[in-house]
């Protein structure tokens, strides 16, 4: 109590929205079975029930698995799930390349696709020691967000798919805009115990089928991209040399024409 007689109640608010955050976390499920399918104890569950926080050590398992965002479920700020958020299609890929060349043989490429767009999402079967010395298994997801619809991710995700095994997941407009904002997690990506799927993963049969923006070729006139139609022989003589390019060297290109139209 204040000297003006005004009630501290900072403490239970918080309580009651670690409580609410909990509850949109479980997704139906009920809570202790939950908590052991994210190895957290008894304990800890109804702790969380009660909106109080244990150790944050101690939620490890749960933010690995469920790809939590641990800020979020302490203070509600940000988005629940965590999401790689790219300021623009260069960078993206850069980053993207990075992990696949360095663990080429560890992460499965699924495309989500959507009426609304497309993005990269990485996942690969990890495992880590909890305290006390308990290994978990654990699905690391990693899903790009931002500026990745560009021809320099898709140029590079072509390059992989005649690597290896690309899938695909057809979202719904609503779902797809959830996943890139950080609002829909694993247990509905890839359907963890008792919450069904968004999308079932569907092999990559034909990359122009999904990407036709940046793939698909027209017959006798050139190529569509975003409605624009190539039909000079200067730009198919363009189009073809950028496409004979590394991923590198298309991303100077396109900086360096990105400087060029604002100057």
């Amino acid at each position: 109590m204040y000297a003006d007689g005004n009630a501290v109640n900072t403490f239970p608010e918080f309580e009651s929205g670690v409580l609410r955050r909990f509850n949109t976390l479980l997704q139906g499920r009920k809570p202790h079975p939950f908590g052991a399918s994210v190895h957290l104890s008894r304990g800890i569950v109804s702790r969380l029930m009660r909106g109080s926080l244990p150790d944050p050590e101690l939620l490890g398992p749960m933010v690995r698995i469920e790809r939590l965002s641990l800020s979020w479920l302490l203070t509600g700020e940000g988005s629940p799930y965590s999401v790689n958020h790219y300021v623009g299609d260069v960078e993206a890929w850069q980053d993207l390349k990075a992990k696949l060349s360095d663990e080429p043989d560890s992460w499965s490429i699924y495309l989500a696709v959507s009426p609304a767009g497309w993005t990269v999402v990485l996942d690969q079967e990890c495992s880590t020691t909890m305290k006390g010395g308990k290994e978990y298994w654990y699905r690391a997801t990693e899903v790009a967000g931002g500026k990745v619809c560009g021809p320099v991710v898709a140029r590079g995700i072509e390059h992989w798919s005649r690597l290896k095994k690309i899938q695909v997941l057809k979202l719904s407009s609503a779902n797809w805009m959830k996943l890139v904002t950080g609002h829909l997690g694993n247990a509905q990506l890839w359907g963890l115990t008792g919450v069904a799927a968004v999308a079932e993963p569907q092999p990559l049969e034909d990359l122009a089928e999904v990407l036709p923006s940046y793939s698909t070729p027209v017959e006798g006139r050139g190529v569509r991209e975003e409605g624009d139609e190539y039909t000079t022989d200067e730009e198919r003589a363009l189009l073809r040399a950028f496409r004979s390019l590394t991923a590198d060297e298309q991303g100077v290109v396109v900086r360096m024409v990105s400087g060029l139209s604002s100057a």
